[in-house]
C-alpha cells in the first residue's frame, strides 16, 4: 500500500507543477490544454491522501507497540515523529493551494504563479521526509528537493501535453521553449541524481548484488532511454514538423511518459527499502538479489562485484546500438508506435543483459586484522597456552589464501582459512569449520561435509562448496578416500591420517555420499556414508 501511494505521489506531484506551469504559458506557444480548478484541488487532495498512507501504517505499527487506540497513535505519530509533522505541514500548505486555485474564477496569471509557489514549497517540505534529508539535513534535503522539483517540471509539461492536449498546434513553438526547460531539468536531475547516490548509495557496482541496487540498475538503463526520447521529441521530431506539418507527434510524447511512469514506479520501490551505505554489511542481515545470483551464482558479505568484459558483452552492446538505431529510425521514418515500443523493449533488456555480462564477482575476505608469524600462532589465537595443535595438513585456497586442517588436544578436528602475506599470517572472519562431539581420538574416523552457500569458503563463480575433510584411525592402512558426490566422484590422499577436499557446483547435491577407503593397492578396505550435509559452521 506504501508503494502504491508512492508510486502514484510522484506523477501527482508532477501533474501539479507541470499544469501551473503551462497555464503560464500563453497559448500561442503551447497546444490547446484545459485543466479545470476542480482538477488541480483534486491533485492537491490526493497529494495530501496519498502521503497520509505511510503516516498510517506508522501509526498501526505505533498502536500496536505502545498498545495505544488509533486515534492516541495518530496523536503521537503527527505531534512526536518528523514524518507527522511534515504531514501536517503539507496539509496546511495543500489548503492554501487549493484554496487559492479554486477562488482564481477568472484565470488570473499572478494567482496561478502564487499557486505554483506553494506547489514548489510542498514539494521541498515532502523532501524533508527523503533518506538523504535523514544523512545530511540540510545538504541532503536542499539537493532532494532540487532533484524532486527538477523531474516534476520536466516530467509535469511531458505529462499534461501527453494527456490533456486538445490539439496539436503551435508544436514548433512549444518545442523551442520546451526543449531547453527540459535539457537544463535534465542536467539538473543527472548532477543532484549522482550526488544523491553518493550518500545512499556509495558501492553502486556491489550494489547490483542486492535487491535496492538491481532496481537502481533498471532505473538508470530507464532513464537513458527517456533521454533518447528526449532526443528524438526535441530534436528529430521538431526537424520533421518543419517538413510535414500534418505530422501527429503526441504519441511519442504519450510513449516517453509511460516509460518516465516506470520510472517513478521503481523509485517508490527504492524509497520502501533502506540504501545500502555498505552492502557488505547489508548482505550480513538481508538476502542477496535472486536475479543477480542467477546470473553470478552465490554472493555474501565477502563479495567484490568488477568488471571483465566477455564476448558476450560485446554482442549485447551491438544489440543496444542497434536497437537505438531502429528507434531513431522509425520516429524518422516509419512512425509506427508499435516499432517504437518493441525497440525501447529490445533496448531495455540487451542493455541489462549487457551490464550483468560485463561484471564478475570476487570474493574478498575480512580478517581479524591481526598479523601472526606463523601458522601455528595464528591459529592458537584465543586457546590456552597449554592446548595441543596438532596440524594435519594444509594448502593454497587461492594465491594468498590458505586452508589448514588441525586438531585441538585431539579433541575438535577444525578446518580454517588464513591470509598468506610477506608480513604473516590474519586469520580470516568465519572461515572455522569444526566437526566436534566424541573426541576424534576415541572414535575410529570421523568424517562431515559442509554444505556452503555463502561466507569465506564459497568458491568464486558458484553456488555451492561442498567441503569435505576427515580423520581416520582404522582402518590403519587407508591410502585414498573416493567420495562419491551426486555429482562428482573424487579420490583425496589421506596425509597424517586425515583427508581434505573442495568440490563446487552451481547445483545442490543430494546429501547423501558415500566414502570409500581405499589401500595402497587400491583395494576396498571400508567404507563411510552419511544422510545428511552440515550446513552451520559446527557440528558433532
Amino acid at each position: 500500500m506504501v508503494v502504491l501511494s508512492k508510486a502514484l505521489l510522484y506523477p501527482s506531484f508532477a501533474f501539479l507543477i507541470g499544469g501551473l506551469i503551462l497555464t503560464l504559458v500563453p497559448t500561442t506557444k503551447r497546444p490547446s490544454i484545459k485543466i479545470k480548478r476542480s482538477a488541480f484541488a483534486l491533485v492537491v487532495l490526493s497529494i495530501i491522501m496519498l502521503s497520509f498512507v505511510p503516516i498510517f501504517s506508522s501509526v498501526i505499527y505505533v498502536s500496536n507497540i505502545f498498545n495505544l487506540s488509533f486515534f492516541q497513535g495518530l496523536e503521537l505519530v503527527l505531534t512526536n515523529f518528523t514524518i507527522g509533522k511534515i504531514w501536517l505541514m503539507t496539509v496546511v500548505i495543500g489548503i492554501f493551494l487549493a484554496i487559492t486555485i479554486i477562488l482564481n474564477k477568472k484565470d488570473k496569471s499572478f494567482v496561478y504563479f502564487v499557486a505554483l509557489l506553494l506547489g514548489i514549497v510542498m514539494i521541498f517540505i515532502v523532501s524533508k521526509a527523503s533518506h538523504m534529508a535523514s544523512l545530511q539535513p540540510n545538504l541532503g534535503y536542499i539537493t532532494h528537493g532540487i532533484h524532486f522539483l527538477s523531474v516534476s517540471i520536466w516530467v509535469g509539461i511531458l505529462f499534461v501535453i501527453g494527456l490533456c492536449a486538445k490539439d496539436e498546434q503551435n508544436w514548433l513553438p512549444f518545442l523551442k521553449w520546451y526543449t531547453p526547460v527540459a535539457i537544463t531539468s535534465v542536467l539538473t536531475v543527472t548532477i543532484s541524481g549522482l550526488f544523491l547516490m553518493g550518500g545512499t548509495t556509495p558501492e553502486y557496482a556491489n550494489s547490483f548484488m542486492l535487491s535496492y541496487g538491481q532496481f537502481l540498475l533498471l532505473k538508470h538503463l530507464l532513464f537513458m532511454l527517456i533521454i533518447l526520447y528526449g532526443v528524438i521529441n526535441g530534436f528529430i521530431i521538431k526537424r520533421k514538423l518543419k517538413r510535414d506539418s500534418s505530422f501527429r507527434p503526441k504519441k511519442w510524447l504519450r510513449l516517453e511518459s509511460i516509460f518516465i511512469l516506470f520510472v517513478l514506479f521503481i523509485t517508490a520501490l527504492m524509497t520502501e527499502s533502506t540504501p545500502p551505505h555498505n552492502v557488505s554489511v547489508t548482505l550480513e542481515r538481508s538476502q542477496p538479489s535472486f536475479i543477480f545470483e542467477k546470473f553470478h551464482g552465490s554472493v555474501g558479505p565477502y563479495s567484490t562485484v568488477v568488471f571483465s568484459a566477455s564476448l558476450v558483452s560485446y554482442v549485447f552492446i551491438i544489440m543496444v546500438l542497434i536497437s537505438v538505431f531502429f528507434l531513431i529510425r522509425t520516429a524518422l521514418i516509419n512512425n509506427r508506435i508499435i516499432k517504437g515500443i518493441i525497440s525501447s523493449t529490445i533496448f531495455l533488456i540487451a542493455s541489462y543483459l549487457f551490464v550483468m555480462t560485463t561484471i564478475s564477482v570476487e570474493n574478498t575476505f575480512m580478517s581479524e586484522g591481526v598479523i601472526f608469524h606463523s601458522v601455528e600462532e595464528a591459529i592458537m589465537e584465543g586457546h590456552q597456552e597449554n592446548d595441543q595443535l596438532t596440524i594435519l595438513q594444509k594448502g593454497n585456497r587461492y594465491d594468498d589464501i590458505i586452508y589448514v586442517l588441525y586438531t585441538i588436544n585431539e579433541s575438535e578436528l577444525i578446518s580454517e582459512l588464513l591470509f598468506k602475506s610477506e608480513s604473516g599470517y590474519e586469520r580470516i572472519w568465519d572461515s572455522r569449520l569444526t566437526i566436534g562431539g566424541i573426541p576424534i581420538i576415541e572414535t575410529d574416523y570421523k568424517i562431515r561435509t559442509f554444505l556452503i552457500s555463502d561466507g569465506p569458503w564459497l568458491q568464486q563463480g558458484y553456488s555451492f562448496t561442498y567441503v569435505t575433510f576427515g580423520f581416520i584411525q582404522e582402518p590403519k592402512d587407508v591410502d585414498t578416500v573416493e567420495i562419491r558426490y551426486e555429482g562428482e566422484h573424487k579420490k583425496v590422499p589421506i596425509m597424517n591420517q586425515s583427508f581434505f577436499n573442495l568440490s563446487y557446483s552451481n547445483d545442490q547435491w543430494e546429501a547423501l555420499h558415500p566414502i570409500i577407503f581405499y589401500d595402497q593397492s587400491e583395494n576396498e578396505v571400508g567404507d563411510y556414508m552419511r544422510g545428511i550435509m552440515e550446513t552451520d559452521a559446527y557440528c558433532h
